[in-house]
């Protein structure tokens, strides 16, 4: 090979650096890639200034720093951050987004985009209509049947509100109309804070709860005044009002007595007056609104002091009837023979001096009776006697191993024995059909039927035409003040 002289190797070196040179300037521009836009944020992620996707090229950064964008979704891609931020697995930028968790825990990857999904808080708090799948229950509006079913089944026998379910609803819809209010409700005059405290009272103290959640309200339901200027303006108008509005309502409501107890049925207070402002009133308006008045004509007079018993010797009365066994005397004994009769007492009983007037009385009532007893299906006893026997009528017994009818009558007291069932005619319990039972002990064969035989039929009315509807009061001396005249 021949050797080049030193001005042709040092052109051709020459020549070398400059295609050398070429080369570099390609490859750099080559990576420069496209031209970044100004800084400023990029749709859908950070400013300009961010990474390129894939991380850094080889060769160090690029000018301008990181691409728009920032990180690109699916994760960080190999090399660096993609422009989005994180994907499944991370964060997205902002937050979290509307929603919460999704319900049945993480999706695969970790949170998904957006951050938490519906499960969770809603921005600017809880959605409307209470939690959202996956929290608690939002509790059902109060309503007057929800209300009264709750109040039954939690305020009983002494502490009942009202006498039946329908007379709850009848209360809650058309004597009172109270406003539903929310559920939850602990005050005002409301189906909802009736609601609370029967729901309360069904767990705790329902001595306590029972009163709020009844027809006053307890004086925590609303107070005693709003509930009787309600009740006034509801069943009270025209010519029965007691005030020309609801203001000369509550000035004469501050003035009455506060101090007797939810469901006072007499003396002088505001709750006997909510009393016959309720249910009463609105069956008979003309009858009831006087007795709710500020000045009551009947019921809401007086208090308890008032009852006086007297302590005088029996010498210093003047007997003008005696019952022992109820209806002997009025159905009995004959009106010739009655005021002796109501002279006379056990010893003469005992000594039969009345007994052929019971006999006679009985045997009447079997003769005029009888053919309408098996009419109505029923099995009258035998009032005439059989050789020396006593008529099956007088001798039958009240029940197996009880006392036989005779002994009820001769002599005529009232009978209690420990051994038997209380409940006349062995004792008397208020409420006993002791009507019923007399005329069934000397009617009814009780081979056959049960003292309580005639009671059972429908007959009678269900219940005492005072009260809400019918009910004794609970406090001495029980039985309603007779009827205004």
């Amino acid at each position: 090979m021949s050797r080049l002289s030193p001005a042709v190797s040092a052109a051709r070196a020459l020549v070398a650096l400059a295609a050398l040179g070429a080369s570099l300037g390609a490859c750099e521009d080559a990576k420069k890639g496209p031209t970044v836009p100004a800084a400023g944020e990029q749709p859908g992620g950070a400013e300009s200034g961010g990474e390129q996707p894939g991380g850094e090229q080889p060769g160090g950064e690029q000018p301008g720093g990181e691409q728009p964008g920032g990180e690109q979704p699916g994760g960080e891609q190999p090399g660096g951050e993609q422009p989005g931020g994180e994907q499944p697995g991370g964060e997205q930028p902002g937050g979290e987004q509307p929603g919460g968790e999704q319900p049945g825990g993480e999706q695969p990857g970790g949170e998904q985009p957006g951050g938490e999904q519906p499960g969770g808080e809603q921005p600017g708090g809880e959605q409307p209509g209470g939690a959202e799948p996956g929290g608690a229950e939002p509790a059902p509006a109060p309503t007057c049947q929800s209300y009264c079913a709750t109040v039954m089944a939690s305020c009983t026998d002494t502490l009942a509100q009202y006498e039946s379910l329908d007379a709850c609803v009848d209360y809650c819809q058309s004597v009172a109309r109270w406003d539903l209010g929310a559920a939850g409700d602990t005050s005002g005059n409301t189906v909802g804070c009736r609601a609370y405290h029967a729901g309360v009272a069904g767990m705790v103290d329902p001595a306590v709860h029972c009163p709020h959640a009844g027809p006053s309200g307890g004086g925590v339901c609303g107070s005693y005044c709003e509930s009787y200027c309600q009740l006034s303006g509801n069943s009270c108008v025209d010519n029965n009002a007691l005030y020309p509005n609801d203001a000369a309502c509550q000035a004469a409501c501050a003035e009455m007595n506060a101090r007797g107890t939810p469901g006072d049925i007499q003396y002088d207070s505001v709750q006997c007056r909510i009393y016959h402002l309720g249910a009463p009133a609105a069956s008979n308006p003309a009858l009831h609104c006087p007795h709710g008045a500020a000045v009551p004509s009947a019921f809401c007079l007086g208090s308890p002091n008032d009852y006086l018993f007297r302590a005088d010797l029996p010498s210093a009365y003047t007997r003008v009837d005696r019952m022992g066994m109820p209806a002997v005397s009025t159905a009995l004994i004959g009106a010739d023979r009655k005021e002796a009769y109501n002279d006379a007492g056990p010893t003469q009983d005992a000594a039969l001096a009345f007994a052929g007037d019971l006999l006679a009385s009985i045997a009447g009532l079997h003769a005029a009776l009888d053919d309408d007893l098996r009419g109505a299906g029923l099995t009258p006893c035998a009032a005439t006697a059989v050789g020396m026997d006593l008529p099956q009528c007088v001798a039958q017994r009240v029940v197996q191993g009880g006392p036989q009818v005779v002994s009820l009558v001769v002599p005529d007291t009232l009978k209690l024995s420990p051994a038997l069932p209380s409940g006349f005619p062995n004792g008397r319990d208020l409420d006993d059909p002791v009507i019923d039972v007399t005329l069934a002990v000397i009617l009814l064969d009780l081979t056959v039927h049960t003292p309580t035989a005639l009671a059972a039929l429908p007959l009678n009315p269900p219940a005492n035409d005072l009260g809400v509807e019918g009910a004794f009061l609970l406090t001495f001396p029980y039985l309603h003040p007779p009827h205004a005249l």
